[in-house]
This record gives C-alpha cells, sequence and structure tokens, in this order.
C-alpha cells in the first residue's frame, strides 16, 4: 500500500470535491434543459400554466439563461400575470441585451401585455427600434414597427415604417397591403 504524505491526501480530496461539484453542476444543467424542453411542449399545446411551472424549475437549475426568461415571460404574458411578465422580460433582456431572437422575442411579449395593459406598448416601440438600429436592411423588422405604431396610433410613423420596408423590399406585399389600408382608412 502507498502511504500519501499529508499534502498529497489534502490535494486528493480537493480534487475529489472539486470533481463531484462540476458533476453537479453538469447534472443541473442537464435538468434545467429537460425542464425548459417539457415547457416549450406544454406551451406548443397551450398548456400555459403547466409551461410557466417547467419554465420556472429550469431556471431554478439554471437562472442563467435567457431563453428561459424570456418563454417563461412569454406565457406569463398569455395568463394575463402583466408585472411578473415584464420581470421575467426584463431579466432576459438583461442577460443577453445584444441577442436579436431574445430582442424580438420580448418585443412580441410586450406586445401581448400591451393589449391587456397599454402602458408596455411603449417598451415595445423601443425594443423594435433597438432592433430596427441592430438590422437597419431588414424590411420585416419595419413591418413590425409599423404594426406597434399602428396599435400606439401613430399612423405617421406607421407609414414612414412602411415606406421603409418597401424601399428595402418592393414586393413586399404585406408591407403594401398595410399601407394602402392604412391611408385609405385614417383613424
Amino acid at each position: 500500500m502507498i502511504e500519501l504524505s499529508p499534502w498529497k491526501k489534502l490535494a486528493l480530496v480537493v480534487l475529489l470535491l472539486f470533481i463531484v461539484h462540476c458533476s453537479l453542476f453538469v447534472v443541473d444543467l442537464f435538468r434545467a434543459d429537460a425542464f425548459f424542453n417539457t415547457g416549450e411542449k406544454m406551451q406548443r399545446y397551450g398548456l400555459y400554466e403547466v409551461a410557466a411551472g417547467y419554465y420556472q424549475r429550469a431556471i431554478n437549475h439554471n437562472s442563467r439563461e435567457p431563453r428561459y426568461h424570456r418563454e417563461l415571460a412569454a406565457v406569463l404574458a398569455r395568463l394575463g400575470m402583466t408585472d411578473r411578465a415584464a420581470g421575467e422580460a426584463e431579466i432576459a433582456y438583461d442577460l443577453n441585451p445584444k441577442n436579436s431572437l431574445t430582442i424580438r422575442s420580448l418585443i412580441s411579449t410586450y406586445v401581448d401585455l400591451a393589449s391587456i395593459d397599454s402602458r408596455y406598448l411603449a417598451r415595445a416601440e423601443e425594443l423594435i427600434a433597438e432592433a430596427v438600429d441592430q438590422q437597419p436592411t431588414n424590411p420585416q423588422l419595419y413591418y413590425e414597427q409599423a404594426l406597434i405604431f399602428l396599435k400606439a396610433e401613430k399612423d405617421e410613423e406607421a407609414a414612414r415604417a412602411l415606406q421603409k420596408s418597401l424601399e428595402l423590399k418592393p414586393d413586399y406585399q404585406k408591407a403594401r397591403e398595410l399601407l394602402e389600408s392604412s391611408q385609405h382608412n385614417p383613424n
């Protein structure tokens, strides 16, 4: 039998503790993803309360993943839980403020929230402006911006956004139809 010095024994114990800690960390990440994936399935079936529970469990295992907060915000908005949804949306944004997927998803969440409480429309406008700044050649973003402006009854801004969308993509039929519709039916 090999005799180890006290320092080597201590080093071995520290190494084993480190390995156990890393293993538990990996297991936590795996469990978080499993809960998230189950939440996505529940959300697809329209089981928003159940999905919210799974998303929360995912967050409990990995609170640094913005998509977990982003999807929890979306289902909470659908459930009419406006303040909590907005809180989760802001956590997602703070975790990854430059990610275009996060921003576009949060825009939809804030538009959903605005249908319940109009004060959230301003945040949707801020986020769509940020998305447009990040991708100034994306005609769909200008179209989406126009939709938000129309909800906010900002017809001139909506028309400018639609014109920019058509300037970037002249055959963008949805933008053309919306522009013509808004010009023929002013509020």
